[in-house]
């Protein structure tokens, strides 16, 4: 397991000529997947790293709003 980011987490194992990955959060005490994808190479792409960041920053602020922290008005739109 390695730390790509802050609160973004790796999961790697091989496979038969592949790599399978799972790039993951921790929020509330639970492992939310954010996206896996399968390579032939070590390197975790950047694009793969920017999709799991942004889909880690709207279960965040998903789960602000949800949670009533924020008014109606206050939303992004």
């Amino acid at each position: 397991m390695e730390k790509l980011y802050n609160g973004v987490w790796e999961v790697r194992t091989n496979l038969k000529d592949k790599i399978s990955r799972i790039l993951f959060t921790m929020y509330e005490g639970k492992m939310i997947i954010l996206h896996g994808f399968i390579k032939k190479t070590r390197k975790t792409p950047i694009d793969d790293l920017n999709l799991a960041i942004k889909r880690m920053k709207e279960l965040k602020r998903h789960t602000i709003i949800s949670k009533g922290k924020f008014s109606k008005s206050s939303k992004t739109k």
